[in-house]
């Protein structure tokens, strides 16, 4: 179940290629800069892994390193983690009236 209304299984843009033994995922077609956020957690061939950065749109960086044999060209999926705001921001104060469903 996705914690705040975060998706879960969610289908990324293009294709991706892991390497064993290196923490980078390199993809083809992909738009990481507009699909993905550091401390989501992406799948590939049912192996998961935090996403620590974000390099570009055809690349970025996990942990821990890929562990496995060698991907290239497969799809990947994304659990988005929670998102939050800073403590003593304005945008952290709300009306419970506002709230909905809890």
């Amino acid at each position: 179940m996705a914690l705040w209304g975060n998706k879960e299984a969610l289908a990324l843009t293009g294709t991706v290629a892991t390497t064993n033994g290196l923490a980078t995922v390199t993809g083809t077609s992909t738009v990481f800069l507009d699909e993905v956020d550091v401390g989501d957690v992406i799948t590939v061939n049912s192996t998961f892994a935090k996403i620590v950065g974000i390099t570009s749109n055809t690349a970025l960086t996990i942990s821990p390193a890929w562990g496995i044999a060698n991907t290239r060209g497969v799809s990947a999926t994304l659990e988005q983690s929670p998102k939050w705001l800073a403590a003593g921001s304005d945008l952290t104060t709300q009306s419970i009236g506002n709230v909905f469903g809890v």
